[in-house]
């Protein structure tokens, strides 16, 4: 996963997530309506993405809160004993990724295309022959 920032003057402008291809598209359709100077980097945002893919596959597999609470109020230690296993079980399945500091991939500044003006070539003024 990848991050989009666009900044000027050292004031984020706009900021977009998303696999690169999806940026390098919106930035191709969009780069002319932010000002010249302003600066394009991409960073890796994998660690962030992976992160939050490992908690909502534990989140949806995880038991539930009310499964402690009536284990805990049933007075039934065994059962607690059990889903705190299954919770470990869980975690074991879904590692956590290794963290790692976001990466600047590339950074550029923006300058707008602008079609070359055609000028005639135009006669030297007779004191310059």
């Amino acid at each position: 996963m990848k991050k989009l920032v666009i900044k000027f003057a050292d004031q984020i402008l706009i900021q977009h997530t998303g696999p690169e291809a999806d940026l390098l598209k919106w930035l191709e359709e969009e780069k002319n309506k932010y000002p010249i100077g302003a600066i394009v980097e991409i960073w890796d945002y994998s660690y962030e993405y992976e992160l939050a893919e490992c908690i909502g596959k534990r989140v949806s597999e995880y038991p539930t809160p009310s499964d402690f609470l009536n284990a805990y109020f049933d007075g039934k230690e065994e059962a607690l004993h059990d889903l705190e296993l299954k919770r470990l079980a869980v975690k074991a399945k879904y590692p956590k990724p290794q963290p790692k500091e976001n990466t600047l991939i590339e950074s550029v500044v923006l300058f707008p295309v602008v079609e070359p003006e055609i000028v005639e070539e135009q006669p030297l003024p007779e004191f310059m022959d």
